[in-house]
């Protein structure tokens, strides 16, 4: 991450959600920082209020994270396999840098595929391992934008840089 001006940083916006998707969707009980859902930076200090105008100024990234914490507690019932300890490694593509995982609560019809794109390259009709063609898109992340609206086209989607997919089977 830079050093100074991480309010404005592309790759530092995309990291932060690209982490935190990892911190709410692998097994185990997740740490969150104080602020961190509103890019607060510096050092935790309990002496110092947290600036509350962050959240308006990256509405998007806080979106983010309430829509992951939302899937982590299985709020709306269709994100079950968040709340399990079994994770399987699904997909993994180390020369374009993608990542998948599965998370179930040992019963089937419950499973969540996480993909995480980890480069800086766009990819079109990306044939992702594990994903059906009726998935449901729970949650995506790119370049800022919050949104479930995914096109499944023979197990493939277009993949853009730094990005997220989260599924449910």
């Amino acid at each position: 991450m830079p050093s100074s001006h991480v309010d404005d940083d592309f790759f530092a916006r995309q990291k932060g959600i690209i982490a935190a998707t990892l911190v709410l969707t692998t097994a185990g009980i997740p740490m969150l920082f104080q602020g961190q859902e509103m890019k607060e930076s510096g050092w935790f200090d309990d002496n110092e209020a947290l600036n509350w105008h962050k959240k308006e100024q990256f509405n998007e990234y806080y979106a983010a994270f309430q829509q992951l914490i939302a899937l982590r507690k299985n709020s709306e019932g269709h994100s079950a396999g968040l709340t399990g300890d079994q994770t399987h490694i699904i997909h993994r593509d180390d020369a374009h840098k993608i990542i998948g995982f599965s998370r179930s609560n040992g019963v089937d019809d419950e499973q969540i595929n996480v993909y995480l794109n980890l480069s800086d390259v766009e990819i079109e009709e990306y044939a992702l391992s594990e994903l059906h063609e009726e998935a449901t898109c729970l949650f995506a992340w790119s370049d800022g934008i919050v949104t479930d609206e995914v096109s499944v086209k023979n197990g493939s989607i277009n993949i853009p840089k730094y990005s997220v997919f989260i599924f449910s089977n």
